[in-house]
């Protein structure tokens, strides 16, 4: 654990990184190093795993900036219950069956399209605002 000024001193640079928009420049640099598969030719390029080392600090502002607004809709009941993407527990899947659900609509019925998105609003719309 960093000592607790450390710690207020990150914290205020990472206040001021917010109310200006900048990163420091060299923080976004990251050497690239190439780890043996253990795999293939030695000279053959595929058989290296890439792995970016990247500034500790420069993780920590990515992962506060990432988390934030996901933490902020998820808190405040913003994302539809289909929402998918980054909520945990949601996928491609979930997505592609409701969109199967909705062409096997279109095709059963004689209405346009555009009828059923509308008329099967509940699947598309967060029901649960508060």
């Amino acid at each position: 654990m960093l000592p607790h000024e450390f710690q207020d001193t990150i914290h205020k640079l990472f206040v001021i990184m917010q109310a200006t928009h900048i990163s420091p420049i060299p923080w976004k640099i990251s050497n690239t190093i190439l780890i043996d598969k253990n795999r293939g030719a030695e000279t053959d390029i595929s058989s290296y795993r890439p792995i970016g080392l990247a500034n500790t600090l420069h993780k920590l502002w990515n992962q506060l900036v990432n988390n934030a607004p996901c933490n902020y809709t998820e808190a405040h009941f913003l994302l539809s219950s289909i929402q998918a993407g980054f909520p945990d527990q949601k996928d491609a899947i979930q997505q592609l069956q409701i969109f199967t659900m909705v062409l096997r609509m279109i095709k059963s019925s004689r209405k346009t399209f555009l009828h059923i998105l509308l008329t099967s609003s509940q699947l598309l719309i967060p029901q649960n605002r508060t």
